[in-house]
């Protein structure tokens, strides 16, 4: 891997998550419908993960979790986190396997999303719920 890779804007695809579901032969969560994406780095057990997504507006994101911490950086539109809305420049911190949800506001949400590792994980409550049950 090169220690330094430059991704160039204007040489970035944007994908809609529906293509990639498709490519990948998985199934596109209906809240996914009309988001697209762009990886700036994919990562792997060593690398950090960086990529960009797009929300329409009004769009919400069901309640989940992701097996890796993430961050999120607010670039454009406006992110909804319960009561609290927040805007370009603004980031949110989310531990590992913690459940939240959020939804884009009245101008869509651009925000890029930073993981310190490779994560296509996707944790739905139901699966939190069992994975603590057997813990304990």
């Amino acid at each position: 891997m090169a220690n330094i890779r430059v991704h160039d804007s204007a040489q970035m695809q944007w994908r809609s998550a529906a293509a990639i579901a498709e490519e990948r032969g998985i199934e596109l969560m209906e809240e996914f419908r009309g988001t697209s994406l762009v990886f700036h780095e994919r990562g792997d057990d060593a690398h950090p993960q960086l990529f960009e997504l797009r929300f329409e507006p009004g769009s919400e994101v069901s309640v989940h979790a992701h097996e890796q911490d993430e961050i999120f950086y607010v670039v454009a539109g406006s992110m909804k986190l319960g009561k609290k809305e927040i805007g370009p420049g603004s980031s949110v911190f989310v531990a590992g396997n913690t459940l939240y949800s959020f939804g884009a506001g009245k101008d869509g949400l651009q925000v890029l999303n930073f993981r310190p590792r490779f994560d296509q994980s996707h944790i739905s409550p139901e699966e939190h719920a069992q994975a603590r049950g057997v813990a304990r």
